[in-house]
């Protein structure tokens, strides 16, 4: 699936997991950042489906 999402982080419940690096070179992979019940901001949107390389829908 294919995601627009005004921001990306690492996030994490525990915090020996949030000390994790967020060095390109680290590989952490970086998720559309998800706001908590009294922040704003908006949720990802979702734009396509791809399989094998190919827009499905």
């Amino acid at each position: 699936m294919v995601w627009e999402a005004d921001s990306l982080s690492v996030q994490t419940p525990h915090s020996a997991v949030s000390a994790w690096s967020t060095d390109t070179r680290a590989r952490t992979p970086l998720l559309p950042y998800l706001p908590g019940r009294d922040e704003e901001g908006g949720l990802p949107r979702w734009r396509a489906t791809v399989i094998r390389g190919e827009a499905v829908s």
